[in-house]
């Protein structure tokens, strides 16, 4: 944190010489409070838990010559209640000194951004967000709607390079990013490289393809209890679009081992479909999968995907096992509550190794949007497995965004 503040303090110093950097400054952010109330009745009377995240990010962003533009984000986390003291209600009238806040917050982002490099390229260098949120493959960026514990400070960014063309048909994204350095002195380390290639095929239809590998010289941290060294993604998506329909379908593979192409590992088979009809929007996903790993960001609704950790999710990564998901839902928007929409969504999971495993989970939910930047909403599910009979949680959260 005092490094930031002296940066802070440079950056005033040099800013009345150099006023004119500022000339383009703007300013994001967001808000983000969910509380939430679980309750597994298989683990009896503690089976029942609460909890109220807040997350803060604030950004700017600035141009220092031409062609050249800053971007910084700040994030504060919170979990209400934490840090409070251990007596009963023992910070009810004093709250935390102003110092606690700001030994909190965090640089989660700081880069510059080159544009027209060599008349045609853009090059972002420093920590970064990347990916799309809704990406099963890779994503390191703030989610939304989260309530899992684990996950509630999440807005994860990395120190990478990303060298990107944007053209009519065709644009693609390069990343080089060095997630760890693990020993300097024996050259150690843990590595993303990356590229992304997208094309507009015509009006209708667009295609994707990427590879990225994921390299980590101490494979014994892998999170998955795997020893080796590198882990490689491969696949395509096409996405078919005809006034109201859409459907999607992604297929990836893995790669990796000691070598980075040692020998072809799991699988991934994602398609996604849906009917615009005005009033409801119809929806439904598949995903097939057999010992696939990723860094994406695909957690099905909002029991299964936040709170049964051990079906799909890890705090690092994701790895699906043997599994099959089913998603049918249809969104609902209806003229007389025209800042209203409505969800409904059931899901069935299937480990495709054990006979009879299927287990069921249904959600509800609603969002009010009350203007452009402030969005309210509120969540109920259930969800059903033989093995550990029912959970049941209930949500409600604002997001502001400004």
């Amino acid at each position: 944190m005092k490094k930031l503040l002296g940066l802070l303090l440079v950056l005033a110093l040099v800013v009345p010489a150099k006023a004119d950097i500022l000339k383009n400054l703007k300013s994001t952010g967001e808000i983000q409070v969910i509380g939430d109330s679980v309750n597994r009745e298989f683990m009896g009377p503690g089976g029942s838990y609460s909890n109220i995240t807040l997350r803060v990010l604030y950004g700017l962003n600035f141009d220092l010559a031409e062609d050249v533009k800053a971007n910084l984000t700040m994030a504060y986390y919170n979990m209400w209640g934490q840090n409070t003291g251990n007596g009963f209600m023992s910070t009810y009238h004093t709250g935390r000194p102003f110092q606690d806040y700001l030994n909190e917050v965090d640089l989660i982002e700081a880069n510059v951004v080159l544009s027209n490099l060599f008349d045609c390229l853009e090059a972002k260098v420093g920590r970064q967000f990347y990916g799309d949120e809704d990406s099963a493959i890779i994503y390191l960026g703030p989610n939304h709607y989260n309530t899992r514990q684990l996950d509630y400070r999440q807005a994860k960014s990395v120190d990478a390079a990303v060298i990107s063309y944007a053209g009519e048909m065709v644009s693609w994204g390069f990343i080089y990013s060095k997630v760890n350095e693990l020993d300097t002195a024996a050259n150690l380390d843990a590595t993303i490289l990356g590229l992304d290639v997208k094309a507009n095929v015509n009006d209708n239809f667009k295609a994707q393809g990427y590879f990225y590998n994921f390299r980590n010289d101490d494979s014994s941290s892998f999170s998955s209890g795997t020893t080796e060294k590198y882990l490689g993604i491969y696949g395509a998506k096409g996405t078919f679009n005809a006034d109201i329909f859409t459907l999607s379908a992604e297929y990836a593979r893995n790669v990796g081992g000691e070598d980075a192409f040692d020998h072809d590992k799991g699988s991934l088979l994602k398609i996604d479909a849906s009917v615009d009809l005005g009033a409801f929007t119809p929806r439904g996903t598949i995903v097939r999968a057999e010992n696939f790993r990723s860094y994406g960001n695909y957690r099905p609704g909002i029991i299964v995907g936040q709170e049964i950790e051990s079906t799909t999710t890890m705090p690092q990564d994701l790895f699906f096992e043997d599994i099959f998901v089913g998603n049918l839902g249809v969104d609902m928007k209806f003229a007389a509550l025209d800042k209203f929409v409505f969800s409904i969504d059931g899901f069935a999971f299937n480990d495709r190794n054990i006979k009879d495993s299927t287990s069921y989970e249904a959600n509800a939910m609603a969002k009010y949007n009350m203007n452009p930047n402030v969005e309210l909403h509120v969540a109920v599910g259930g969800f059903h497995e033989h093995s550990i009979d029912n959970v049941y949680k209930a949500q409600g959260g604002m997001l502001i965004r400004f």
